[in-house]
């Protein structure tokens, strides 16, 4: 599997040409623009002009007229033709990196599962624990992946060994335990145990008898 900062670096760089493409085709847009509106204005023109006139000309001069109008509808349609084809193509340019990035980001995750990257009791699964950030969350990785990655101090951390979330976690049952969140290999475990689970530090009030307090 690709480095996470390998990947994005190269997928950073495969958006270079983007911006200078965008710009050259909304410019051959805007210039599509101005001749769709040009011959509409003359196509226009000859039809007052025809209006006005047409009493006054001879039967060949109107169908010359009549032709030189239609002549000016189709370059206005022509025009506008071309300007919604560079704009579908556009699109696509765009929307190709948008089905790259979705295409890699579904492998990623699949591959991060395989590896006990992804579970559902982790801080990001679907299945929202009571008392954990949401905002700044970001996929779960490996161990190695997290080596691999500066560190970001706007990162929330988790866990006695106060890390980022990575690999496999499981959270605390106490619903006043200050951590929440721990990584399996930091309270030795290799599989989510079966019913509820304290924390070391949970554990003896846990034990104690009576209603526990709960988390307003």
């Amino acid at each position: 599997m690709i480095s996470s900062v390998l990947y994005l670096e190269q997928f950073i760089e495969s958006l270079d040409p983007l911006p200078g493409e965008l710009a050259k085709s909304f410019k051959d847009m805007r210039e599509m623009d101005v001749k769709v509106e040009q011959q509409k204005a003359l196509a226009e023109n000859m039809t007052n002009d025809y209006n006005k006139r047409a009493h006054e000309m001879a039967e060949k001069e109107m169908r010359d007229h009549v032709k030189q109008i239609e002549a000016a509808w189709q370059n206005a349609a022509k025009w506008q033709d071309e300007k919604v084809s560079l704009a579908t193509a556009t699109y696509e340019m765009v929307d190709k990196h948008i089905r790259r990035l979705d295409s890699d980001l579904s492998r990623f995750e699949s591959e991060l599962a395989e590896r006990g990257g992804l579970d559902s009791a982790s801080p990001t699964s679907d299945k929202r624990k009571r008392g954990r950030p949401e905002e700044g969350e970001n996929y779960q990785l490996a161990a190695q992946d997290v080596l691999d990655m500066p560190v970001d101090p706007n990162e929330p951390t988790y866990c006695s060994c106060h890390q980022v979330s990575y690999g496999e976690m499981i959270g605390c049952d106490n619903p006043d335990c200050p951590i929440e969140w721990f990584h399996f290999g930091c309270v030795g475990l290799v599989q989510k145990p079966k019913g509820k689970w304290y924390c070391a530090r949970c554990k003896p009030q846990a034990a104690e008898p009576g209603p526990k307090k709960k988390k307003k």
